[in-house]
């Protein structure tokens, strides 16, 4: 069994491996598409078919949480300097781990949307729209001093970046 800090990447890995297994079909002889006869390029599912499934999206952009979420929490830790805090007086070490994981799911969450979308949309834009939404969480728990409202984080992200994604596929 995988340690618990690599499973978001094996996860993530099964799910974009998978992701591309119906497009490219050839013969069992040759072991790729570059070694295929009369072709030099690998084939790609072409621009104009229809837009993903809203269910895909919203799985890859789970996914690329997931993945943010751990990519995070191991440079924080990584980069964490201080002797592990079991005391009550350790309020920092909770806020700089929130923030840290905030930038991981931030960064993350439309990079999975964008490649379980085919790399159709634009993925600066949904970047720009998940860590708008990641200031508007900050501050609404800052405002009503409450630090539930950072739940509400990942799923509005997820669902910014898929309507981003939809939005602006070519």
């Amino acid at each position: 069994m995988a340690p618990p800090a690599v499973a978001p990447f094996l996860l993530l890995a099964l799910a974009l491996g998978t992701a591309q297994a119906g497009h490219s079909q050839w013969r069992a002889a040759y072991p790729g598409p570059l070694l295929r006869p009369g072709t030099a390029t690998p084939s790609r599912p072409p621009a104009s078919a229809g837009p993903r499934s809203p269910g895909r999206l919203a799985v890859g952009g789970l996914l690329g949480a997931t993945a943010g979420f751990g990519v995070a929490m191991l440079a924080y830790t990584a980069l964490d300097r201080q002797e592990p805090c079991l005391a009550s007086d350790c309020d920092s070490d909770l806020g700089n781990g929130l923030v840290a994981a905030t930038a991981g799911v931030t960064l993350f969450t439309p990079l999975g949307v964008h490649l379980a979308d085919g790399r159709r949309g634009s993925l600066l834009k949904g970047i720009l729209l998940s860590a708008g939404i990641a200031a508007a969480g900050w501050g609404g728990a800052a405002l009503a001093d409450d630090a539930r409202w950072l739940l509400l984080i990942p799923p509005a992200q997820i669902t910014g970046a898929i309507l981003v994604e939809r939005a602006s596929a070519h």
